[in-house]
């Protein structure tokens, strides 16, 4: 499939209330893609990635977490999004 249109944003969040907060950044990727300049429909592809800054023995433990409070947040966005009828 080839894509006409591409729009890519990154985001790099750092948590400072939370136990080893300073040890760690989350970031994200969004990637919408459309086959032409008039679609109606899009291409939605998320990453995430917990890039560690510091050693911890809850190394592990937070990059669990990130990653399942990212699948609950981005489910969250598809049920919005598709609920708003876009």
């Amino acid at each position: 499939m080839k894509f006409r249109g591409k729009l890519v944003w990154t985001m790099v969040s750092k948590v400072s209330d939370v136990p080893y907060g300073d040890h760690f950044e989350h970031h994200e990727t969004w990637t919408v893609l459309s086959t032409s300049d008039t679609a109606i429909k899009c291409l939605v592809r998320t990453t995430d990635r917990v890039k560690m800054l510091k050693s911890t023995m809850f190394e592990g433990r937070i990059r669990s977490r990130s990653k399942d409070e990212f699948i609950q947040y981005f489910a969250m966005w598809v049920k919005t999004v598709t609920d708003k009828g876009f």
